[in-house]
């Protein structure tokens, strides 16, 4: 099984419907996935999960990694893999819906991604 990791900053519940279908888009399901919300979990329980081993991909949407205590430098839309986890770090979900063009951005990112597998 997949075990993706999404981090998100307050997510309204139509981010996150959106969210479902980007998935979908990858054929992940939301069961197959652990979502955190920056200010409910502390950086340190996202450090522990992810480092916990069981995660292969993590991905912040509308959070920085500096946000969740990681200290990854990585620039947005550009994956890059770090002992067997790939980290992307993309705008927040309402903007990304929003635009088009982020839209276009964040599946071929996607696709890239889950292409790894």
């Amino acid at each position: 099984s997949q075990t993706v990791l999404v981090l998100v900053n307050n997510a309204t519940p139509g981010d996150l419907l959106f969210l479902k279908k980007v998935l979908a888009a990858v054929n992940l399901d939301t069961d197959d996935i652990g979502l955190l919300t920056l200010g409910n979990v502390s950086p340190s329980d996202v450090r522990d999960a992810i480092f916990g081993g069981q995660v292969q991909h993590f991905m912040a949407f509308g959070a920085t990694f500096a946000e969740a205590d990681i200290d990854i430098r990585i620039t947005p839309y550009e994956p890059v893999r770090f002992f067997g986890t790939t980290f992307l770090m993309a705008d927040a979900l309402a903007d990304i819906e929003a635009d088009r063009s982020l839209k276009k951005r964040l599946w071929e990112t996607l696709k890239q991604v889950f292409a790894w597998r």
